[in-house]
């Protein structure tokens, strides 16, 4: 499933990731600089390692107490001045949980090349971050790296903004994950057989994390249809007619196995098109 890796780091791509260590100092204050050195260095391996993958890149933020007006206002003027079709921004507020309570956005650049991480922001983006929307910002994690999942993902070669996403985080177990692979993959075979309008994203975190995280997240706009509507059957009948008798137990049973039991946390959002790149 991967390649060797390459050890031999191009200039730019340090260059790219000297930078955005500073960037990352710059707007979070970080003091401990293991963090970014651990960063940088996976995600130079990964570049090296896994050419020609598209990649999304994910910030969470919380803004100071009382600033989220102001923090969406300076969001939204940076967008519009700088996150064109070219460099697209998508930002969305947590809807559930208690950290949604306070305000909690994520911000999200798609369909990103190896080449994001050679390539430094601009001078005049960076400043009006630094100097228009880094004051309203309480706290913020990022960015984490992921890899898109191509053949597990449903409608999602094409940008098609919807008004809310769902996002599932699960943490794999070391060692062999066959078993919870083959699930997601005939799941999926089923879902799009039966659900044929669901728009489904997986992914993998390359670098900023455990790169052991998956990422499953559904878009839709209906929240009493989260996966479109049902087209064709019960998706457990549609995966035992297709896969075998009591093949589902099966393979639910050994796909949760796999699984961390304490990482499975679901979180749901809301798109917000006027902080977000104009499609």
């Amino acid at each position: 499933m991967f390649n060797t890796i390459n050890y031999r780091y191009p200039w730019s791509l340090i260059r790219g990731y000297l930078y955005i260590a500073i960037l990352i100092k710059n707007q979070f204050k970080m003091k401990n600089y293991l963090i970014v050195f651990t960063f940088l260095l996976s995600g130079l391996i990964y570049a090296q390692e896994n050419t020609g993958a598209e990649l999304w890149i994910t910030f969470e933020y919380t803004p100071k107490m009382g600033m989220n007006q102001k923090f969406e206002s300076a969001i939204a003027e940076k967008t519009k001045l700088f996150n064109k079709a070219d460099n697209s921004a998508v930002t969305a507020v947590l809807m559930t949980g208690a950290e949604a309570e306070n305000g909690k956005y994520e911000r999200i650049m798609p369909r990103r090349t190896n080449d994001w991480y050679s390539q430094s922001l601009s001078t005049e983006e960076t400043k009006f971050w630094q100097n228009n929307v880094a004051k309203y910002i309480k706290s913020g994690e990022g960015p984490y790296v992921w890899e898109r999942i191509k053949n597990l993902s449903i409608n999602f070669e094409e940008t098609n903004p919807t008004k809310y996403y769902r996002s599932l985080i699960r943490v794999l177990k070391n060692g062999n994950n066959e078993d919870f692979w083959r699930y997601l993959e005939r799941y999926t075979k089923v879902l799009s057989k039966a659900r044929p309008d669901t728009q489904q994203g997986v992914f993998i975190l390359s670098s900023g994390g455990n790169t052991n995280t998956v990422r499953l997240l559904t878009a839709f706009n209906n929240p009493n249809e989260r996966q479109g509507a049902t087209k064709d059957g019960n998706l457990r009948s549609i995966y035992n007619e297709m896969f075998g008798e009591g093949t589902w137990e099966d393979d639910f049973q050994k796909y949760n196995e796999r699984i961390v039991e304490w990482s499975r946390p679901t979180y749901d959002f809301m798109l917000r098109p006027d902080l977000s790149t104009k499609f």
